[in-house]
């Protein structure tokens, strides 16, 4: 029996607030993204920063945090809660092949475009980032619009005995309706600045410390060429030759089979000086469900077995990242660009 989707919902709601990616076993991952405070409605709008969702059927790798926080909710095994997960894979699938949407509850709705991909879109009333819970969209009034009451001072009279001038300023308008309605709007106008002031700061750390882990990164796997591997290939069979990454004095450009032209960053699971072996390994790979579009890449004299390719290192670093915390086997694969 598979488990609910209204449970399932409410368990990815909570995994996603915790962690930036959420496999969804046999169909790809959620994936989530920080949003600054937005301004709407011709600027007379501000909503709060939020957390945008997508899901990514490439992204087939499976983290287990599903399938572990189902098994601990429900107090059953974790090899049920895999069956039960994959059940409900099974029935969504279904459904969207047939065209329909499937709704997950409080959570967002999950359909297939025109196109055959996948597009998720989140409920409106669904917030990721607890620092801006409770928030709700926040009207501006402009400036031009405060109304003020003028301060009347009248004509300075002399004091008797003195030759210090007394100046007899009027009070100010008093209609209380106008001074509630004034002090109303001084709130709103401190409040929005302060709104903004704490998303720039959130965003600026943000930035900053995406920018230190970048640097991290580039320094543990940068190569003078800033393409090539610095680990050896791990033996996943008896047959499979292991091979070391040095580079040759003269970099050649690689010969894709059915990549594109433009450069990506790939993930590389293995290098072989046969391409015999390397189809071998790569038909393998395929049929274990690592990878549904493995590619091999003539580079070096070697033919490279890349998983996925990327626009960026940073998003293949963390596909690198989830390969080797889901199995020994990929420790050694890497990043590399063509």
């Amino acid at each position: 029996m598979a488990v609910s989707l209204f449970k399932i919902s409410t368990i990815l709601v909570e995994l996603l607030r915790e962690h930036n990616r959420v496999s969804f076993p046999g169909m790809g991952a959620f994936k989530t993204e920080y949003k600054s405070a937005t301004l709407i409605k011709n600027g007379k709008s501000l909503l709060p920063p939020t957390k945008t969702i997508e899901f990514r059927e490439e992204e087939l790798w499976n983290d287990g945090l599903l399938e572990a926080r189902v098994a601990a909710k429900e107090s059953i095994p974790l090899d049920e809660a895999k069956q039960q997960i994959a059940q409900l894979s099974t029935d969504i699938q279904t459904a969207l092949n047939e065209g329909k949407r499937v709704e997950f509850p409080d959570f967002g709705t999950l359909r297939i475009t025109a196109d055959g991909d996948y597009l998720f879109e989140k409920d409106d009333d669904l917030n990721l980032l607890p620092e801006s819970a409770g928030l709700d969209e926040l009207s501006i009034t402009p400036l031009s619009e405060v109304s003020t009451n003028p301060i009347t001072i009248q004509n300075p009279e002399p004091v008797s005995g003195s030759p210090v001038i007394k100046p007899i300023i009027s009070t100010i308008n008093k209609e209380e309706p106008e001074d509630m309605e004034g002090s109303k709007t001084n709130r709103y106008i401190i409040i929005i600045v302060a709104i903004i002031l704490l998303a720039a700061a959130g965003f600026a750390l943000y930035m900053v410390h995406d920018h230190y882990r970048s640097q991290s990164e580039a320094a543990l796997q940068t190569t003078p060429e800033d393409d090539y591997p610095q680990a050896l290939v791990v033996e996943t069979t008896p047959q499979q030759e292991a091979v070391t990454n040095t580079p040759p004095p003269e970099v050649k450009k690689p010969v894709r089979h059915g990549a594109a032209k433009r450069q990506y960053y790939h993930v590389i699971l293995g290098a072989y000086s046969d391409e015999a072996t390397a189809e071998s390994v790569m038909r393998e790979q395929k049929n274990a469900g690592v990878c549904d579009k493995c590619e091999i890449i003539h580079s070096d004299g070697q033919y490279k077995i890349s998983a996925y390719r990327y626009k960026s290192r940073r998003e293949a670093t963390e596909m690198l990242d989830g390969f080797k915390r889901t199995d020994v086997e990929y420790l050694n694969a890497w990043v590399e660009r063509f």
